[in-house]
């Protein structure tokens, strides 16, 4: 695995050091246009964390297409390799870059609060201790792993289809929102709302907050949907064994 996940990093370096080197140089002239033309700190904050999340989505498209490169590439399927260590290759590349992007976004956060001090005067986390940004963050990754999961399983059921490419296409197509709205569907009758995944409060400094509403969306991040977790992580499992099937029975390079 380890291997396949060296050569996944090879086969991706060129756009993975481009993104990088273009996020970066779009940043630094955002700040530098921002500072010269006077721009309001807030805005430039909402474009930095907008450049950030088109990253993000970018790095998600490049898991997926290496994804369907590794089962699809003739010269990775003579290998003595599981199709289970080609779903967690994929996975690891796809965040270990994201990894890049969170810390190439701390650092930027760090030259904001110095430079511009942006963060402290316009948007303030005042109830949001370390962990519960944390429990915050664990659960934004997590429902990224099961949402690539199911693009694998859905790319996976497209290439397993051998008449025709495009009845594939639109079949994974087809599976992935039906995955979609079936698992929202299930939890939505088991967990009602109370497991649903609450957004972070942010305060801001015009004070028409209400401190009890804050206290309760706070008492909200603190409990962790544990039976959310534990049915998201049985369907990630069953949607792993259906693609390492589908790919040693049913496709084809």
């Amino acid at each position: 695995m380890i291997k396949l996940l060296k050569y996944d990093f090879r086969q991706n370096m060129n756009t993975i050091l481009g993104t990088f080197a273009v996020l970066i140089i779009v940043q630094i002239m955002l700040a530098i246009t921002a500072q010269v033309r006077g721009w309001d700190q807030t805005l430039v904050l909402g474009g930095s964390i907008a450049l950030y999340m088109i990253v993000s989505g970018s790095v998600i498209i490049m898991t997926c297409k290496t994804f369907r490169t590794n089962i699809m590439a003739y010269h990775i399927r003579l290998l003595p390799i599981r199709p289970v260590w080609m779903i967690v290759s994929s996975l690891l590349l796809g965040m270990i870059v994201v990894g890049g992007v969170v810390v190439l976004m701390m650092i930027h956060t760090m030259v904001y609060r110095e430079n511009f001090q942006i963060l402290m005067q316009e948007v303030e986390l005042s109830l949001l201790s370390n962990k519960e940004l944390a429990i915050i963050f664990l659960r934004i990754i997590w429902n990224c792993i099961v949402t690539i999961i199911m693009i694998f399983l859905a790319i996976t059921v497209g290439y397993s289809v051998q008449k025709g490419k495009r009845i594939g296409i639109w079949l994974g197509i087809i599976t992935f929102f039906v995955l979609q709205y079936i698992v929202s569907w299930i939890e939505t009758k088991l967990f009602y709302q109370t497991d649903k995944l609450e957004l972070p409060f942010i305060e801001t400094n015009t004070n028409v907050i209400n401190t009890g509403i804050n206290a309760e969306i706070k008492a909200n991040i603190l409990d962790f949907p544990w039976g959310m977790f534990a049915f998201e992580l049985v369907v990630t499992g069953l949607m792993i064994w259906a693609i390492t099937y589908l790919i040693n029975k049913r496709v084809e390079v």
